[in-house]
């Protein structure tokens, strides 16, 4: 199992190649589809790290 600090290190890195990637001379539309592609990966792993650090599951609805 990886360490919770060493998973948001990781997607910490991903989100740096997805900003850098931003610059590249290409068009919109690749930047736009690079990013629906790469970002909700990320979000759900910040997620997984965040609560296997101990923080509190704030994004699963419990009615």
């Amino acid at each position: 199992m990886t360490d919770p600090m060493d998973a948001i290190a990781e997607e910490i890195d991903r989100l740096d190649n997805l900003l850098a990637a931003l610059v590249l001379p290409m068009p919109a539309n690749l930047h736009v589809q690079a990013l629906r592609e790469g970002l909700p990966e990320v979000v759900e792993n910040l997620k997984g790290a965040y609560i296997a650090a101990g923080g509190e599951n704030h994004w699963e609805f419990h009615p």
